[in-house]
């Protein structure tokens, strides 16, 4: 779920594909499902609402260099 949710930040966008290992459309995962999901499946509140509220930002809005979003690219 986190990875989910890292992707979503970086790509900013709501929705996800889930494919399996050869490329298989399973399914889409949306920030709502992420939303309902928090709490149990190890993804906090805060979590999705910073995610929200990136993905919500203009495209001509830079991105915001706070360090626990880009800590993995370091």
């Amino acid at each position: 779920m986190t990875e989910a949710i890292g992707k979503m930040r970086t790509h900013r966008v709501r929705r996800l594909a889930v494919v399996d290992g050869v490329g298989q459309l399973l399914g889409m995962l949306s920030l709502k499902d992420l939303a309902l999901a928090s709490g149990a499946a190890g993804v906090s509140y805060e979590d999705v609402a910073l995610t929200l509220q990136t993905v919500c930002k203009p495209r001509a809005e830079a991105l915001p260099k706070w360090p626990w979003v880009n800590a993995a690219s370091r």
